[in-house]
């Protein structure tokens, strides 16, 4: 990949992209994660630092507890690299709302009879996760709204393949810049733009959706990115005929994830009338 010529092309699109919708700038949910710090910085560069809000969403688990250590440590990245690139940085503290609806939900569940699929009223620990990174796009969109901003994704090609990401909440955005580059990638345009000077903890963190406490993405996965990534870049370019570049028991397990996940990369169907 030539970084600086996809470098110039993304800052054009950018560009491009908020003229025509007429929007003032963008919105970015910024987690301290690689992808979220490499929109951010791609959105400054192109729009100015004036056209950029960035806001930090923490979600915990735990009301009128400290933050985890992991959530102190994004906080921190997340501002540094704000202060860096001198862009709009704002705290949307969603613990109390969370924990309510929650409580909301699990009341619900543990009156709907044997039916339910756990009649305790106890959601999953992926349904709260969900509900979490679902809870962050309703506010960024109710932030945005009277700005007249667009709220842009920070998804990849790695995440959108396999599906990993939550339909409703990282996945509904007005559009995404980083969705063409495998997670591999984007590191190389995180290095390209220098982000490790800006906020050098960004780049060695292990990646994580924080959707819960320790959770990682290559251990939710089971494999590495650079392993993930050169399978799904064969499997992207001549389909399951080529031979796996890792092993046979990754592509497999990639193939049903990529299946499984085809109605997050697709509008919601629409049944044909009769006349």
């Amino acid at each position: 990949m030539n970084v600086a010529k996809e470098y110039d092309s993304l800052v054009g699109q950018f560009m491009d992209f908020v003229m025509k919708a007429n929007a003032k700038g963008i919105i970015v949910g910024l987690s301290g994660g690689i992808d979220s710090a490499v929109v951010a910085t791609l959105a400054k560069n192109a729009l100015g630092p004036h056209n950029v809000m960035s806001v930090y969403l923490p979600c915990c688990r735990r009301v009128n507890m400290d933050y985890s250590i992991e959530e102190k440590f994004d906080y921190n990245d997340a501002r540094n690299l704000a202060k860096a690139l001198e862009i709009d940085f704002r705290v949307l503290d969603l613990s109390a709302t969370f924990a309510t609806l929650c409580m909301g939900v699990n009341k619900c569940l543990s009156t709907a009879g044997e039916n339910s699929f756990d009649a305790f009223g106890h959601i999953s620990q992926l349904a709260q996760g969900n509900m979490a990174a679902r809870l962050r796009m309703v506010s960024l969109y109710a932030l945005k709204e009277d700005l007249n901003m667009l709220c842009a994704g920070t998804g990849n090609l790695s995440e959108i393949m396999l599906g990993y990401l939550t339909k409703y909440g990282d996945g509904g955005i007005d559009f995404e810049p980083l969705g063409a580059y495998y997670k591999t990638e984007v590191y190389e345009i995180a290095s390209y733009l220098d982000i490790f000077s800006m906020s050098p903890n960004i780049m060695v963190k292990s990646p994580s959706a924080r959707l819960w406490d320790g959770q990682t993405d290559e251990e939710d996965l089971g494999w590495s990115y650079d392993e993930i990534d050169r399978e799904l870049e064969s499997i992207l370019r001549c389909g399951e005929l080529c031979p796996p570049n890792y092993n046979e028991k990754l592509r497999n397990k990639l193939s049903k994830m990529i299946a499984k996940s085809e109605h997050k990369r697709n509008i919601p169907p629409v049944f044909k009338r009769l006349v």
